[in-house]
């Protein structure tokens, strides 16, 4: 939150008069509404080639509702300010939600990672300022334990896609560390219009704010400072890649039983 703890309050006082019996606002309206909401939270603006896929209805919803759980004494101006949050969240526009979802993973530092991006058809692993990233592409399933797995906050999918990096290397043996923290979902509705090249950016920068933004008391955790990129540890990945394609034929039941071993897990 910036130093002047009295910029939240203008924001959402002034801001939503202005807007209280307005229309759903267009996308440059949407724009000029994010900045504003980041300069009352004393957050940087994202990078210019990235910023508009920031107006998305999903994530304006997101940011106005965090920054409005860390007013000050919220708990006193609570049924005050309320009205003024739910007159913003009216005119950005109904939340979208498609058949799909999108979920970033940040890697811990115990683990034997490959030294190159790796890819199949719904997740990919890559290194993004120099930090391992598992990100995969999932189905909105009616009941979120649907598409989990043995280990009820990895989705199959992504257990599935490191079990098969794991099992291609008969060479240095690949391990990888998740935990429960360090990883954000977002529908894929969001990003329907960004640039495939460009998906990776916006979500490790989506993903940073919504660090920013996460309230100690919900998940402390979320809050300690990512790991030291000089602990990370990678090994050549080069001549076993045509292996990882060949495993992804596998049933998955096999992948998953085999990749038990070779998977650090932290709870």
């Amino acid at each position: 939150m910036p130093r002047n703890s009295a910029l939240p309050l203008i924001f959402f006082k002034e801001k939503a008069a202005r807007m209280a019996h307005g229309r759903t606002l267009n996308p440059r309206q949407r724009l000029h509404l994010l900045e504003e909401a980041l300069d009352a939270c004393g957050l940087p603006h994202p990078a210019p080639e990235i910023k508009s896929f920031f107006t998305h209805p999903n994530i304006l919803h997101e940011l106005l509702t965090s920054l409005y759980n860390q007013l000050p004494d919220l708990n006193k101006i609570g049924d005050e300010y309320s009205p003024y949050l739910s007159a913003l969240i009216r005119v950005v526009g109904k939340r979208r939600r498609s058949d799909a979802s999108v979920n970033i993973r940040v890697l811990g530092i115990n683990g034997m990672y490959p030294n190159i991006p790796i890819s199949c058809s719904d997740a990919k692993y890559v290194i993004h300022n120099q930090y391992p990233l598992i990100i995969c592409k999932q189905r909105n399933y009616k009941s979120v334990w649907e598409n989990t797995s043995i280990i009820n906050w990895l989705s199959r999918n992504e257990l599935r896609f490191i079990t098969s990096m794991a099992c291609a290397s008969d060479g240095p043996l690949l391990h990888f560390h998740f935990d429960a923290t360090n990883s954000m979902a977002v529908d894929f509705d969001c990003l329907r219009d960004i640039p495939v090249p460009l998906r990776t950016h916006f979500l490790f920068e989506l993903f940073s704010l919504n660090r920013r933004l996460t309230t100690v008391s919900k998940s402390p955790f979320d809050r300690l400072p990512l790991p030291d990129i000089a602990e990370y540890d990678y090994a050549p990945f080069d001549k076993y890649v045509e292996h990882f394609r060949s495993l992804q034929s596998v049933p998955d039941r096999m992948r998953c039983f085999s990749g038990l071993a070779t998977t650090t897990l932290r709870p």
